[in-house]
């Protein structure tokens, strides 16, 4: 994971960040963070210069227990529809399966207090009720939802952290299914279950 898609949040005060150039900053405490060459590990730097070092483990832990609902704003992406399987065998076992991905389709992405939206740029609109979406997960990058009629969609963010919207989609489907009394999601993948 890269360290923009990370540090979507400042891990010390909560706050947005910034990129500048490989330079997460945040302009509300002042800390920068940065991966020195040849480091597994973060250099996190305080506003008067001081410096320590800190895991990618340490940082996500400190951004998850120190925020409260995460929230998004309409970002690019760029969608891309797998509407088939193909099953995947060796010798002669069936081992698993693989979607077909159709092509991209680039758009404006929108989280809204019940739907997902994507107002694409050829002027199509895909909107999904978050009520009726099967699972939630990032992969590679990108953003991945499964709807209830059997499509997975994965979002690629073009100038966002795939993180944070996994963060506020699954902050917003808690919420939806609190207020329909369908439970408590215990699990977002590979389907969504509650409790």
């Amino acid at each position: 994971m890269s360290l923009r898609d990370l540090l979507y949040l400042c891990a010390y005060c909560g706050d947005d960040t910034r990129i500048v150039r490989e330079t997460v900053r945040c302009d509300s405490c002042g800390r920068t963070y940065e991966v020195p060459a040849g480091s597994r590990r973060v250099r996190v730097a305080d506003a008067d210069g001081t410096a320590t070092m800190a895991s990618y483990d340490d940082l996500a832990d400190r951004i998850a227990s120190a925020t409260g609902a995460s929230t998004t704003h309409p970002a690019g992406a760029v969608a891309r529809f797998a509407r088939i399987e193909h099953a995947v065998h060796h010798l002669g076992e069936l081992i698993g399966f693989f979607e077909e991905r159709g092509p991209a389709l680039a758009g404006r992405l929108t989280l809204a207090d019940t739907t997902l939206r994507l107002d694409a740029t050829d002027g199509e609109v895909h909107e999904w009720p978050l009520r009726d979406l099967r699972a939630v997960q990032t992969a590679s990058g990108a953003i991945q939802v499964a709807t209830r009629d059997g499509i997975l969609i994965s979002f690629r963010m073009l100038s966002d952290s795939p993180r944070r919207w996994e963060h506020a989609l699954k902050d917003r489907l808690q919420h939806v299914w609190r207020t329909e009394d369908r439970g408590e999601i215990t699990e977002f993948q590979p389907r969504i279950r509650s409790r």
